[in-house]
């Protein structure tokens, strides 16, 4: 919310197309580490032959499964990244090449034991498999591996580098018929192993027609062993067949005609027959595989089940059963990426699109390598695409026992839905792979829920849990089962903790550090190997905390911000990865932060005052291999020091002077003698929670667009865009240097950076003293928003590269976009997404700068903006916790929470602000499914229920902030204030009809709502005028939303409204809290004309006027840049609920829960040729595309797996549209559109060209 401060307030086409992917691919993590200190999500990326990397990979039974051994069913890859385009499957795998020796000595390549058989040509007879280490797709140009051992006669493996073969599809590089057109030939009779988890490969066929020639084929290949047969090579002829000349004639001739097209330059590397290897030319330097890394691509076709049989296993050998992992018959190519050239990169990575984040509903899946014991899937069966534990990916220590589990399914089929599923949890993966699940099996429940609570046996403290998830999709078999996911518990008692909180001596005291900001560090000595190592973290501020010199985590401003008095968030980093044998140091830097914030000269301050005395409190935890566990905790064994940082305010900025620094603080050699005793402070009111949501990582870099220089030695540093982060140096000046860099997000006349106390607070600046050298710094221990910094000290050539911007925001997981083929449009979406990235940190804050507080009326009145563009289901958990903890005995809840300063009354006090306790919940429940955080709170929203009632009079409120920042202020306050009453009070006779057993005090809240909506009537109704209030755009707005206006007088209010709208010349004049009421009265009465024409108007109040006065972010006020507030605050934002529910068109049936029934239907304006908008519910992404073309409208629709929807689509005067089903009938028709009722999958409509509203000409 943006309240100006000083006298105002006193405190008392399509969605964007998938990048290549880069490869190897690492994805971002979640909140949490893993036990290695790695992010969760890579622990399949493990190297195969370092069992320290990745502790979470399962092993496979027998000896050798993970280097890729025959027989074991190994690769040597831990993952495989599968994507399904018709009737191909593309599958990415990743890992680091350690090239490990099986048995006997042999040297193993990497992409031994694939099948390699290509897919039946119908003008071929006979299919062919190649010996292992042979792969090749089609005529695939093929690169020699530098990494890859030695051949007997010198050369190295061989591994093909493109897709290129006759047939394939220019623009996907993959021909969708499934028809391989033209494959290279292939000796016959070449055995090769399966890989592991999907099906063996059909049998093989000599080449040969005649039987005895097969044979004779089949037993010189077959009978002599793989290595003796290498060993021979050349020298014994292998016997080849009689075909050897005419091949040995088409591959001269092949090659001829390549090099009459192309010269020897591009020379074509052909198979040459009798060669065990394809030669190539020496590549560039910069075309070669890097050393130590990996990434291959894998490409699979489907085969019809049934089709051949099983291959007899080795002799002596009993059947081995593997997991089938997809459905059909599988037969895979790889293709090292490492070796293609950057111009062929791109076409790849288009035409696979590997990035799991951004594909479809159901396009992409993780999948184990290795042996798994579970039953062959059916035709068409479900697979889990994506689990969560507490919405989160594998998290590392939560507090809660019982945890929601949930998962996401992908089906090769339309209408697929899920009927039962199965659940296991073991407390090891290699219990949880053999089927042997010791913590939790729910054997087969019927069913389609996809979010089921933990119900095994008990977890402690410190437990890990892994688990799978199976899903059955009809009367057939279950799916495959899921990757292994887990969970890790944090320290669920106090008394787990044997910490001490340390600090400064002088903050225990009551005084503030004489020098600077505080070093913390202590050593300790590990004698033996470490199995595990878990450190629990937090601080009072904001802390660093670092292991032999390197950080912990990637999260930034830790720990979140919550009442410190109250409750501490503690952060779970798995360190295994950092702690050595021997001597180690764990240091810990500290800042103030939000929590004790004073007042400094010249600098700018919101408020003052102390919720806690910065503290730090560690524990590391050490597990031992025999079972043991050692501990080191912050006592009084600790040592402190004056930093090199001066200075750091939240508000103000922060000073650093590099000549302080003391390299190595926190290494064992550091000699330390000459530090302080900590203090130790005693805390026991405070309760320690676990981290439950994502914490905050820098997320992307600025370069700087322009260097301005308005003045002599000043220079101002554009960085296109207004973001919140952190200003970066990278400079190499003399020791001693003063740079000074303020932020700010507009220029003033002068062409310098403009900050006062109305739009950024003043004043704010950062101070750098350098050391000699090249050297990078920025802050640590505060934030700022900018798109310009303005730098003093600089030499006046600087270039561009001297400063940059560190982006950081929560990292919540991005689900959502939107673009159309209006440009206005796509800008407005972007500059509201990008006030919702610059305001979403450990709470959601109105404003990067002035603010930093959480006002609460945003967190609901656009949760649009939020939920339908980042998933926030733990994240809003962790906003509804701050809300009960700051709620007063008397059941207030204040407008900010945390609550760090008390306002005055009207400012503190109003049911739209403090009624977020009731609203969050409930759309918690709405959007994710989420009742929980519901019946947990319950009795919070009681006891606000009740406050708000004894400060009613006749059931109507008249204190609070109104309609804030409306352009017209005749709104009265007591209209506003009465809506959130009666908005709080019909929500939770909701809620407690939704958690059940509560119908009396549902009844009680619905009839409270019930004589608040007449109050209102009674109170604010004219009779005269036949207008409510004041007459002004937001009380009519008020009153037909809340639901109270006489049938007959509803289309004569709406009709005064949208006159109003007319009569401001298609302009609003109402303020945040008004602003939803008035889009969802317009959308539900049909008149998407209005909303559109408000949406596209670009003089002042409106946003396109926002967008051409050059915001990247939307602004406090509705003029914007015209205005001297903040220039990045999203709470005029609810635009993006209609952008998302009307204009792409996906919304939920009433008493849905979670999107499980949608209702798809976009709405189409004339003045627009394309839209395509994408958002994630629980149950997957759902898309909606439609385009314009040729008299035609074609809408394509998909349907994630667990959901149904029922579509919308527009026809001009009542002409049936065509489906891509022809057995799919519309279940009701009008003159404008056709509404058809399906399932999970993509469907594709086509129909006349018909606009919902076409606007008349100006």
């Amino acid at each position: 919310m943006g309240r100006p401060r000083g006298r105002h307030r006193q405190p008392a086409a399509r969605p964007e197309r998938t990048p290549p992917a880069r490869l190897p691919h690492r994805p971002a993590g979640g909140g949490h580490l893993d036990g290695d200190g790695e992010p969760a999500a890579e622990r399949h990326h493990a190297d195969p032959a370092r069992p320290d990397r990745g502790t979470d990979r399962p092993q496979a039974a027998g000896a050798g499964a993970d280097r890729g051994e025959p027989g074991t069913g190994g690769t040597g890859v831990g993952e495989l990244d599968l994507h399904q385009r018709g009737r191909w499957l593309v599958a990415a795998a990743g890992g680091r090449r350690a090239p490990a020796q099986p048995a006997g000595g042999q040297q193993r390549r990497p992409d031994d034991g694939l099948d390699l058989a290509g897919p039946p040509h119908p003008e071929r007879r006979h299919r062919r498999r190649i010996r292992p280490g042979r792969p090749r797709l089609g005529a695939a140009l093929h690169r020699r591996d530098p990494l890859a051992p030695r051949r007997p006669g010198g050369r190295r493996q061989i591994l093909p580098g493109r897709l290129h073969h006759r047939g394939v599809g220019r623009r996907d590089g993959l021909d969708q018929a499934g028809r391989w057109d033209r494959l290279r030939r292939r000796r016959p009779g070449h055995r090769a192993t399966d890989l592991p988890g999907l099906h063996r490969p059909l049998p093989v066929r000599a080449r040969h027609r005649d039987p005895a020639r097969a044979a004779g084929v089949r037993e010189r290949h077959r009978r002599v062993p793989l290595p003796a047969r290498r060993a021979r090579g050349d020298q014994a002829g292998e016997q080849r067949g009689p075909a050897e000349p005419r091949l040995r004639e088409r591959h001269a001739a092949r090659l001829g005609r390549h090099r009459q097209r192309h010269g020897d330059r591009h020379r074509r590397p052909v198979r040459r027959p009798g060669r065990d290897v394809r030669r190539q030319r020496q590549r560039p330097a910069h075309h070669r595989h890097r050393p130590g890394t990996r990434c291959q691509l894998y490409v699979l076709r489907l085969s019809a089940l049934g089709r051949g049989g099983r291959r007899r296993p080795p002799r002596g050998q009993e059947p081995r059963r593997y997991g089938d992992q997809l459905a059909g018959r599988v037969h895979i190519v790889p293709t090292d990426l490492g070796h293609v050239h950057d111009r062929r990169r791109a076409h790849v990575g288009r035409a696979l699109r590997l990035q799991e984040q951004r594909a479809g509903a159901g396009l992409v899946r993780r999948l184990h390598t290795g042996p798994q014991p579970v039953s062959r899937p059916a035709s068409g069966a479900l697979r889990v695409l994506r689990t969560r534990t507490a919405d989160l990916a594998d998290p590392v220590g939560i507090d809660d026992p019982a945890p929601r589990l949930s998962w996401q399914l992908a089906a090769d089929r339309r209408g697929a839905r899920q009927v039962a599923f199965q659940i296991r949890a073991a407390s090891a993966p290699n219990l949880l792979l053999s089927g042997r699940p010791d913590l939790w099996d729910t054997g087969r429940v019927g069913g389609p829920q996809q979010r089921v609570a933990y119900a095994g046996r008990r977890l402690g403290s410190r437990a890990r849990v892994h688990w799978q998830v199976r899903a059955w999709g009809g009367p057939g078999g279950a799916g495959p089962w899921s990757a292994p996911a887990h969970f890790e518990l944090g320290l669920l008692h106090r008394d787990d903790w044997s910490a001490s909180w340390i600090t400064h001596p002088r903050w225990a005291a009551g005084g503030e550090p004489e020098e600077a900001l505080p070093l913390f560090a202590v050593d300790f000595t590990v004698t033996r190997p470490v199995a595990q190592a878990r450190l629990y973290v937090t601080g009072v501020g904001v802390c660093v905390t670092t292991i032999n010199g390197r950080p912990v985590t990637d999260a930034v401003l830790e720990p979140p911000n919550t009442d410190f008095a109250q409750r501490v968030v503690y952060t779970t980093a798995g360190v295994t990865a950092l702690i050595r044998q021997g001597p180690n140091t764990i240091g810990v830097e500290l800042g103030p932060g939000i929590a004790h914030v004073l007042r400094v000269p010249g600098r700018y301050t919101k408020f003052t005052g102390t919720r806690a005395v910065p503290a730090a409190l560690v524990q590391l935890e050490l597990s031992f291999p025999d079972g043991t566990r050692t501990r080191v905790v912050s006592d009084t064994t600790w040592r402190t020091t004056a930093g090199p940082t001066l200075l750091s305010h939240w508000y103000g900025g922060e000073d650093h002077d590099a000549r302080r620094e003391l390299p190595g603080w926190d290494t064992p050699a550091f000699d330390r003698s000459a530090w302080h005793r900590v203090a130790v402070v005693e805390r026991p009111r405070v309760r320690l929670a676990a981290r439950a949501c994502p914490p905050i990582r820098a997320v992307a870099e600025l370069p700087t667009r322009e260097v301005l220089r308005p003045g002599p030695g000043i220079l101002v540093f554009d960085l296109g865009t207004n973001v919140a982060g952190w200003p970066v140096l990278d400079v190499d000046l003399a020791a001693g240097t003063v740079l000074r860099v303020r932020p700010g997000e507009q220029l003033g006349p002068d062409g310098r950076v403009l900050q006062d106390d109305e739009s950024t607070g003043a004043p704010i600046v950062d101070t750098y003293v350098t050391r000699a050298g090249r050297q990078r710094w920025h802050p640590r221990f505060t934030y700022h928003g900018f798109r310009y910094l303005e730098v003093t000290g600089l030499p006046d050539d600087a270039g561009p590269a001297r400063v940059r911007a560190l982006v950081l925001r929560a990292a919540n997981d991005p689900v959502g976009g939107l673009h159309t083929s209006h440009p206005l449009i796509n800008k407005i979406h972007d500059i509201v997404d990008r006030a919702v990235q610059s305001n979403m940190f450990s709470v959601l804050t109105d404003c990067p700068h002035r603010e930093k507080l959480c006002w609460l009326e945003e967190t609901h009145l656009v949760f649009d903006a939020v939920a339908r563009g980042y998933d926030v289901a733990a994240y809003y958990r962790e906003l509804a916790h701050n809300m009960a903890d700051a709620q007063t005995g008397s059941g207030l809840v204040p407008s900010t929470a945390p609550e760090y300063v008390v306002f005055a009354d009207r400012f503190r006090d109003d049911p739209n602000w403090g009624g977020a306790i009731i609203m969050v919940p409930w759309l918690l429940y709405r959007e994710y499914g989420d009742l929980e955080t519901a019946r947990r709170l319950f009795p919070h929203m009681q006891r606000y229920l009740r406050h708000l009632a004894t400060r009613s009079v006749r059931d109507t409120l008249d204190h609070g902030l109104g309609d804030w920042l409306a352009t017209d202020g005749s709104t009265p306050v007591a209209v506003a204030a009465t809506w959130g009453y009666h908005r709080a009070a019909a929500t939770l006779s909701r809620i407690a009809g939704a958690l059940g057993g509560l119908d009396a005090e549902a009844r009680r809240y619905r009839d409270l709502a019930g004589r608040i909506a007449r109050a209102f009537q009674d109170r604010f109704f004219d009779p005269g005028s036949a207008g409510y209030g004041s007459g002004s755009q937001a009380c009519d707005a008020f009153a037909l939303d809340l639901d109270v206006v006489p049938a007959r007088l509803r289309e004569a209010t709406l009709g005064r409204l949208i006159a109003a709208i007319r009569a401001a010349d298609d302009h609003l004049t109402v303020g945040e809290i008004a602003l939803p009421p008035v889009l969802r009265t317009l959308a539900g009465a049909g008149r998407h004309d209005v909303v559109y024409r408000l949406l596209t108007q670009t003089t002042p109040p409106s946003y396109g006027h926002q967008v051409l006065a050059g915001a990247t972010s939307l602004a406090e006020a509705w003029d914007g840049p015209a205005r001297g507030l903040s220039q990045n605050h999203f709470m005029l934002g609810a635009i993006a609920g209609w952008l998302g529910r009307c204009l792409g068109g996906v919304d939920q049936a009433r008493g849905s829960v979670g999107y499980r029934r949608l209702v798809i239907a976009p709405v189409i304006p004339g003045e627009l040729r394309s839209m395509a908008y994408r958002t994630r519910i629980p149950y997957g992404d759902v898309r909606v595309e439609w385009l314009r073309q040729d008299d035609r409208l074609t809408l394509d629709v998909t349907v994630p797996v667990g959901a149904t929807a029922t579509v919308r689509v527009p026809t001009a005067g009542g002409r049936a549209a065509v489906c891509d089903d022809d057995d799919l009938r519309p279940v009701s028709t009008t003159t404008a559109a056709a509404r058809y009722r399906v399932g999970a999958g993509r469907w594709s409509f086509e129909t006349e060209d018909a606009a919902v509203f076409a606007l008349p000409p100006a």
